[in-house]
């Protein structure tokens, strides 16, 4: 599965203060054993972090949380691979 997330029209508070490193850390925690991430893509509008595990629906339900709060994650969009 794939989180998007927006690269440009969040607050550029939030661009100046909010840390990809610490999204990218709290997602691996949250998947625990169900999951990893094994790639990202960053291009002009939005970057892509790619997650993959036996199941889509386990991982986007422990991530869920971390996407709900996490600055960076406002308006990301979550795909299916």
């Amino acid at each position: 599965m794939g989180s998007t997330l927006n690269g440009t029209d969040l607050p550029d508070s939030v661009y100046a203060t909010a840390d990809i490193n610490e999204l990218v850390a709290q997602l691996k925690e949250s998947l625990g054993g169900a999951g990893a991430m094994h790639s990202y893509w960053q291009g002009p509008r939005e970057t892509a972090l790619y997650f993959y595990g036996p199941s889509a629906d386990r991982m986007q339900d422990l991530m869920r949380g971390v996407l709900e709060v996490h600055p960076l994650a406002q308006q990301c969009r979550v795909v299916r691979l």
